[in-house]
């Protein structure tokens, strides 16, 4: 059932629409002031907001302005309630941004009329917004991977074709330094494509009860395999394979094979790029109750707490000062795909003592 929120400085008129809409059905919380009606849209964020407008301290216009400053509540239906019902007070509500306008005194029917077309209103631009994000998404996940693959696969054929088939001598050299520039170019942007559409399901799995329950339902019988696999890869991709230590307990987690895969991959591959060649790179599993935690730690630059507070996607730490390949999407994967599973994510470290990303993963 909606909420809706009456700000009202007078108690009688406050109670009196409450009580009304309240043996209509619907859900309603009250505000005495302005500054608690802000305060209390922002914790429930209610489907309509009924305000007074001549109040003290924060007036009706100021409470509007304030909701519509916070992406919270800046798209929630506003209805003035006043007494000050002529035209151009009308307008200057509008202006602010108001939705509608129901001037005092009102009728039980004028104000049930008002507060259902604006609920009206209010599921229309759901649904609206709806259909636009699962367009959004459709696009992103059908169209965008061909336009942005198509491209990329004849850059890497070239590009294999030319450390493959090339003339001899001194021109051979140009032409080899050349094909290995477009080559690994063309990997390093393969592996950002990849991890943004890998990263925009995840997304979208999130927040679909029917695909975070398929998540749920893998069990995979033997990750420490997985997870030697995927540290070497990435490891030889750094040439850093002998820099790697790998102590691995082993059990069922739920888990799928192309999903631990990628957490560790993207684990390691952060780990050898923000550390020095020939410091260890730690990885290790253990068996604790009714989870596997895994841990993967390294020597290098380390992190500031706000920069552990502010991880998200296409986030990537003092770049002024780090050249590091990359946009910052591999840590937000993990802790997406940690919480996918109902798993346990953080990060322990500190400027220029080394990081440790610990996961835990429930076993079967």
């Amino acid at each position: 059932m909606s909420l809706i929120l009456v700000i009202e400085d007078e108690e009688q008129i406050r109670n009196n629409i409450a009580e009304i809409l309240t043996y209509e059905g619907y859900r309603v919380a009250q505000a005495p002031n302005g500054m608690r009606g802000v305060q209390m849209a922002q914790e429930h964020q209610p489907d309509l907001v009924l305000c007074d407008v001549l109040m003290p301290g924060l007036n009706g216009w100021d409470v509007l302005l304030e909701l519509r400053s916070n992406a919270a509540t800046a798209n929630v239906q506003f209805v003035f309630l006043t007494a000050l019902a002529d035209r151009a007070n009308a307008r200057k509500g509008m202006s602010h941004g108001a939705d509608d306008y129901l001037p005092k005194p009102f009728s039980h029917k004028e104000l049930l009329e008002t507060v259902a077309m604006r609920l009206r209103r209010a599921e229309e631009l759901r649904v609206r917004h709806a259909k636009q994000i699962d367009q959004i998404r459709h696009n992103i996940i059908y169209a965008l991977p061909h336009e942005l693959r198509s491209p990329l696969t004849g850059i890497l054929s070239c590009a294999e074709f030319l450390l493959m088939d090339h003339p001899t001598g001194l021109e051979q050299n140009r032409v080899q330094n050349v094909a290995r520039i477009i080559e690994r170019s063309g990997r390093r942007l393969q592996r950002l494509i990849e991890n943004y559409l890998y990263y925009t399901q995840l997304e979208i799995a999130g927040n679909d009860v029917a695909q975070r329950a398929d998540f749920q339902q893998h069990t995979l019988t033997n990750p420490g395999a997985v997870i030697f696999e995927a540290a070497k890869e990435r490891a030889n991709a750094h040439s850093r394979a002998n820099d790697l230590v790998l102590d691995l307990e082993n059990a069922p987690v739920q888990a799928n094979e192309e999903n631990l895969q990628r957490l560790i991959s993207e684990l390691v591959d952060n780990a050898c790029k923000f550390s020095e060649p020939s410091t260890a790179i730690r990885v290790e599993t253990r068996l604790e109750g009714a989870v596997m935690a895994l841990r993967i730690s390294d020597h290098g630059r380390g992190m500031h707490p706000e920069e552990i507070m502010s991880i998200a996607p296409f986030a990537q730490f003092q770049r002024s000062l780090f050249e590091q390949q990359g946009v910052g999407l591999g840590l937000a994967i993990v802790r997406r795909l940690t919480a996918l599973y109902d798993g346990h994510f953080a990060i322990h470290s500190a400027p220029q003592a080394g990081t440790t990303v610990s996961v835990t993963l429930p076993m079967r």
